[in-house]
């Protein structure tokens, strides 16, 4: 028997649940709730459920994005972050959830999915160490 994927079990639930509302959005939720069930899938519908809107966002060109720093910025840098996350993503729409992460020394931590853009003075000191044991 095929091993049954998480990616593909969101995929089929984002196509089946997409444009549906009252009656029709409940019957389709139910008969997935049922299919992970009779499949063991349960235990996995965390990852599932954020496969799922995974998708959504990249389909509707929303991107949530995760800050972290020493202090908490100040909302024009929040709006420059958003910025440039608009342009670079060509996203319709940013969220951003601001994390403040006692272990920085300064800088920033910018999360995207998996992306991870350091600029931390952490990183920055590295990149120089780095750069100057290799020079």
């Amino acid at each position: 028997m095929a091993r049954i994927k998480t990616n593909d079990v969101a995929q089929a639930i984002y196509a089946s649940t997409r444009d549906k509302t009252g009656a029709d959005l409940d019957l389709v939720l139910k008969n997935a709730a049922l299919f992970l069930s009779k499949n063991n899938l349960l235990n996995k519908s965390q990852k599932i459920l954020d496969k799922v809107k995974e998708i959504e966002n990249k389909e509707s060109g929303h991107i949530e994005l995760t800050v972290k720093s020493s202090n908490p910025l100040v909302p024009g840098s929040l709006h420059e972050i958003k910025h440039w996350a608009t342009d670079y993503y060509k996203a319709k729409s940013v969220e951003i959830t601001e994390i403040i992460d006692s272990n920085l020394i300064g800088g920033v931590k910018i999360q995207v999915g998996n992306e991870i853009i350091d600029m931390s003075f952490r990183n920055q000191v590295n990149q120089l160490q780095a750069f100057l044991l290799k020079n």
